[in-house]
């Protein structure tokens, strides 16, 4: 978890930003600049294409900075602008058509490739069942496991209720264990265990750290 001084220096940069310090915005960008092309890496397959959709989310800080409210951590404020980025990309896939991000998936819609780079057959399994989950499970559980996000930050980037966002998570971790499960009977493994799969996780998110 992120210390308490980091996050006020942050909020300080941002809330500057906010009143027309383009200093502070710079800083911003360049200290989280990783975070949001690892957003983007698994759901995205082109690491072109992760590079544009991090550039479009930091334009659209930029674009709506002045309305920041200031009772939010820049880290969930930009999570939320990435996560409306990411469903304008997919609506743009489907040429406008209508999409349901509760029920498809990356897989679903084309996706293409995961840009994430996996150590290991387990890891490769954890990034492929992520991809085949619903995409709004898929961004709620990749907040959860490799950016720790709280239930009230996941609140704030879905823009829904905290209670719903604890019963999303727990409807999403068995989305995402039925869809290991599957994978796993065609090879004849013994199901995921919830131990393995925080474990997976974990090494996930140190190695793209």
């Amino acid at each position: 978890m992120r210390g308490v001084s980091e996050r006020s220096r942050e909020r300080d940069l941002l809330l500057a930003w906010r009143d027309g310090d383009r200093k502070a915005g710079s800083e911003l960008i360049r200290g989280h600049a990783r975070l949001v092309q690892r957003f983007f890496g698994n759901k995205v397959g082109k690491p072109e294409l992760v590079e544009e959709l991090a550039q479009r989310t930091f334009a659209a800080c930029v674009a709506g900075v002045e309305r920041f409210r200031g009772d939010s951590n820049f880290r969930t404020w930009l999570f939320a602008v990435a996560n409306n980025v990411l469903r304008e990309h997919y609506r743009e896939q489907q040429r406008g058509q209508s999409i349901d991000f509760g029920t498809v998936s990356v897989e679903g819609s084309s996706g293409g490739p995961s840009s994430v780079v996996a150590s290991s057959e387990e890891q490769r399994r954890l990034l492929t069942a992520l991809r085949r989950i619903s995409i709004d499970s898929q961004v709620l559980l990749e907040l959860y496991y490799w950016e720790e996000l709280t239930a009230p930050e996941l609140a704030e980037v879905f823009s829904i209720p905290v209670g719903t966002v604890r019963g999303r998570i727990g409807k999403a971790k068995l989305e995402l264990r039925a869809e290991l499960d599957t994978m796993e009977r065609t090879r004849e493994r013994p199901p995921t265990t919830e131990a393995e799969l925080e474990d997976w996780a974990r090494q996930v998110r140190e190695q793209m750290k």
